[in-house]
């Protein structure tokens, strides 16, 4: 399928892809880092994640948002949410790391064919939800705990008091240590609303 002469990129051409979801690999300090070999190893080989697709075909001539939704396609999990395409190098013999080849983003058919050769495997890299998520989530089950005590008097507080809930509930906020996964945003906004549910029977 790749048969080309002088160099040039053959019209279609395939890589194996291996998609990472933001728990799949350390993030510290806005730097990701390789998960182990293992971990590696487990998602290519797990056929109920559907993490790895063999041999996915590419057009040449396919821009950087054409390989997005080609890769969505792939991997429905990716559908509205942001991702960057990268490479591994190894840096020596027991180490590698993940190489963006300028600013993290998809792809274009042109850097993938040039970046990844061989078996190599095209890893796409889910991007860091930003902390706004959180803070509007926190901004929303707020509003609710106040609308209910409106409703019942005794279940009233002033907007000092509130606001010192809140500030308790930003135990959600925390960063991700090198030996944790991603915490579920669902449970982390469960916890907070029992919070506010006993805050407000105060």
């Amino acid at each position: 399928m790749e048969q080309s002469t002088g160099g040039a990129i053959p019209k279609k051409f395939s890589r194996n892809v291996l998609l990472l979801k933001n728990g799949d690999f350390p993030r510290i300090n806005d730097r990701v880092y390789m998960p182990t070999a293992s971990e590696i190893s487990k998602l290519k080989h797990s056929v109920q994640l559907g993490q790895f697709k063999r041999k996915v075909e590419f057009d040449a001539s396919m821009s950087e948002d054409r390989i997005k939704k080609k890769l969505e396609e792939t991997f429905p999990y990716l559908v509205n949410r942001r991702f960057s395409c990268a490479a591994v190098v190894k840096l020596d013999k027991d180490s590698s790391k993940f190489e963006f080849h300028g600013s993290p983003r998809p792809w274009s058919a042109n850097t993938i064919s040039s970046k990844i050769r061989g078996n190599s495997a095209l890893y796409i890299l889910e991007d860091e939800v930003p902390n706004s998520a959180t803070e509007t989530s926190t901004t929303i089950l707020a509003s609710e705990i106040n609308q209910r005590s409106h409703t019942a008097s005794r279940n009233t507080c002033s907007g000092t008091e509130l606001l010192a809930r809140i500030s308790a509930a930003q135990i959600c906020h925390f960063p991700l240590q090198p030996s944790m996964h991603s915490v579920s945003l669902a449970s982390c906004n469960n916890s907070m609303r029992v919070f506010f549910e006993r805050a407000s029977l105060d």
